[in-house]
């Protein structure tokens, strides 16, 4: 396990798809007047929500300015190889009605494993439907996979150059692998402080055919809102299994936590950080993220569940 672990790659990537979201959300009509993010973990009390929120998000393995940092304190404030999984492009949809909240994403993964020189792009599409059933907040969800030459070395190298990160070449296999997704998940609700802090125990699996991806996790999640700040912590443990060959050195299952921070910029602007450790099933990698989002009408708040993939 040690030494598949020190072979498993990482993950920088980028994606296009957005036209799709833009053409879906002409057929809504977009509520007036307050555009807010409500508080609480998303559905519960507000069965009135009744909003759209777009996300366009970014995470790594390696935080921007990392080297004037580590620099700067003398030391590597937080370890990283720029291998395994380094990072990942997406775009989140999120429509809020009649108590129901339904959720679209496109995310797009580049795969690296430089101890086997490979190379792999992970494309993932996927709707879900969340509802809440007091005290139980489920989701339901259907999706697809798509494994191969997505074009990630040139998007990779790009995002170096640029950064002044050395270029990777690494061979594909030349081969596409497809699969359909389904996923779902349950979490418990529990509140206290009228709402401002809420202790969420869940429990979410993700199964894919062709096995390219499986995985089974539970843990506990906690919302805190502090005035218009809102934060998202988890704490839980992901069990990986059925995973396609490619892909057996890049995910694991391990213990994992992280954190997320989301806050309002102006009127119908939403900027999200955080940060994540074994998100992957990979101990001892930490990943960073952000997100900027744009939101009309009422909706709830990010969570870490939303851009924590897969």
């Amino acid at each position: 396990m040690n030494h598949h672990r020190s072979a498993m790659s990482r993950i920088l990537s980028a994606f296009v798809i957005t036209t799709l979201f833009h053409l879906s959300l002409l057929s809504f009509n977009i509520p007036k007047g307050d555009v807010r993010q409500v508080s609480g973990n998303g559905l519960s009390k507000h069965d009135s929500l009744d909003g759209r929120k777009i996300l366009f998000g970014y995470a790594n393995d390696d935080f921007l300015l990392e080297t004037q940092v580590n620099s700067l304190l003398g030391t590597k404030l937080f370890p990283s190889r720029d291998d395994h999984i380094s990072g990942t492009l997406f775009l989140f949809a999120l429509f809020c009605e009649n108590g129901k909240s339904y959720r679209a994403d496109i995310v797009y993964h580049t795969l690296t494993d430089r101890a086997t020189l490979f190379r792999a792009d992970l494309l993932a599409l996927g709707v879900t439907l969340e509802k809440e059933d007091r005290p139980i907040l489920y989701e339901l969800g259907l999706g697809a996979h798509l494994l191969g030459n997505l074009g990630g070395e040139s998007l990779q190298n790009n995002f170096h150059r640029i950064f002044g990160y050395r270029k990777v070449f690494l061979n594909y296999d030349n081969s596409l692998r497809g699969g359909i997704r389904l996923s779902g998940r349950a979490e418990y609700l529990l509140r206290c402080l009228n709402d401002q802090i809420q202790v969420l125990p869940f429990s979410s699996v993700l199964y894919s055919t062709n096995s390219l991806l499986n995985s089974f996790c539970f843990g506990v999640s906690d919302y805190v809102r502090v005035g218009n700040f809102h934060f998202d912590g988890t704490v839980g443990y992901a069990s990986r299994y059925k995973i396609a060959p490619p892909l057996e050195h890049i995910f694991g299952s391990a213990m994992y936590y992280g954190i997320l921070g989301e806050t309002n910029l102006g009127a119908n602007c939403s900027l999200a950080c955080w940060i994540t450790k074994g998100q992957f099933g990979l101990e001892n990698e930490y990943h960073f993220g952000m997100n900027i989002g744009w939101i009309m009408g009422a909706v709830r708040p990010t969570r870490l569940k939303d851009v924590a993939f897969p």
